[in-house]
């Protein structure tokens, strides 16, 4: 069941889109702002978020979907609006779609099916498994077996101001920083991936279920870019919210 996200601050639009996407078999949260949405967006994964625009008479119209677009990569974001925004617009900020209020519901319920039947192709589904089993390893601490999915010059980031941000480059150097990495997390459990097709590779877009030193337990999502080399990742880039992943290692720091 695709789960969807609503975020729309008209209370009758947001009930009507959520009871109709119920109907149609849709696994449905709706939201009034956008915080919200930003904040369930770091919390859990998404196979589709619809956005309003917002008011916008201070700043570029795209601004709030761009914002959640950027957080929730790779998952696609369509927009539903009643502001002039064109197509050629909404396909320069790497939108997934624009939908014009009033809109017909017909056509709504066609463009969200396209969206989310995007195949991949043959090779990318290869690559996909790969990337599954990357995402177990990580969950079973498998760390050889991790690292056997690479190749011998893996190339890792993890940009940001944290204390886990670093660039790391061969399967020697990418398993130590990973096993030291997880002894700060007695349980990491990876779920609900979602892989998407990028111009150079893959992302996926997933769930981890943490649990702290002090015995806490949270869901953080985040997003993998991946490239490969043949049927081995050769590049690892991490994408995640850097003022939560900050706020949680301050949290999980030892006594």
């Amino acid at each position: 069941m695709p789960q969807l996200l609503v975020v729309e601050d008209d209370l009758d639009i947001r009930d009507a889109l959520a009871q109709l996407l119920s109907d149609e078999g849709y696994a449905v949260t709706a939201v009034a702002s956008q915080a919200e949405g930003l904040a369930l967006i770091d919390a859990q994964t998404f196979a589709l978020i619809l956005t309003d625009l917002f008011e916008h008479t201070t700043r570029p119209p795209l601004a709030s979907a761009t914002l959640l677009r950027e957080r929730a990569y790779p998952t696609p974001v369509g927009v539903l609006t009643g502001w002039r925004v064109t197509p050629e617009e909404i396909q320069a900020a790497g939108l997934a779609f624009v939908v014009t209020k009033p809109f017909d519901l017909d056509a709504l319920l066609t463009t969200i099916s396209v969206v989310l039947q995007t195949p991949l192709t043959p090779e990318q589904e290869r690559h996909a498994q790969v990337v599954r089993d990357y995402f177990a390893r990580l969950s079973e601490r498998d760390w050889d077996g991790l690292v056997a999915l690479c190749t011998p010059d893996v190339s890792y980031a993890l940009p940001g101001a944290s204390a886990l941000s670093t660039r790391v480059r061969g399967r020697a150097a990418f398993r130590a920083y990973t096993e030291e990495t997880f002894r700060a997390f007695p349980v990491a459990k990876f779920d609900d991936v979602r892989v998407f097709a990028t111009p150079r590779g893959l992302a996926a877009r997933y769930q981890v279920h943490l649990v702290l030193a002090d015995g806490t337990a949270l869901n953080q999502a985040g997003s993998v870019l991946f490239t490969f080399s043949a049927a081995a990742i050769r590049t690892i880039g991490i994408r995640l919210n850097d003022e939560q992943l900050r706020a949680l290692l301050a949290e999980n720091k030892p006594a």
